[in-house]
């Protein structure tokens, strides 16, 4: 991975520079998106699961999850069963009117490498189709 940065200095001649960094950047987990979309249309039910398995080498436990009071979802946590290491969030909003919505879901771990991880939850519901009756 590659970025850049502007420093600001108080140096008259380069009052600014830009600054490199290169460096390997290591996941600790498989997630299945970093963006849920749920796109439907109005008054449907609409669903999607967040899969999240933690490499072996940094194994951790997701404490919680939080979204805002005002979330147009709802999200729910389910550990991993018996043997598995995957976590699953279920992720659920109906009875929408036409519109987009976006908003962060907030996953809390025990990892001290990302005590926290946040997936964009995007909703594009478009307006039900009146149905065309013929004579």
């Amino acid at each position: 991975m590659r970025k850049m940065t502007l420093v600001k200095t108080n140096d008259p001649q380069k009052p600014y520079f830009r600054l490199f960094m290169k460096g390997e950047v290591q996941n600790i987990a498989d997630i299945s998106s970093r963006v849920l979309l749920l796109e439907g249309t109005a008054g449907d039910k609409l669903e999607t699961v967040l899969k999240i398995t933690p490499f072996e080498e940094y194994k951790f436990s997701i404490l919680g999850i939080k979204k805002k009071a005002d979330a147009k979802f709802k999200a729910v946590l389910t550990p991993p069963d018996g043997d598995g290491k995957t976590w699953l969030i279920k992720v659920t909003a109906e009875s929408l009117k036409k519109g987009r919505w976006d908003d962060i879901l907030t996953i809390r771990t025990d990892s001290k490498y990302m005590p926290e991880m946040k997936i964009k939850v995007e909703m594009r519901i478009s307006e039900k189709k009146k149905s065309q009756k013929t004579s």
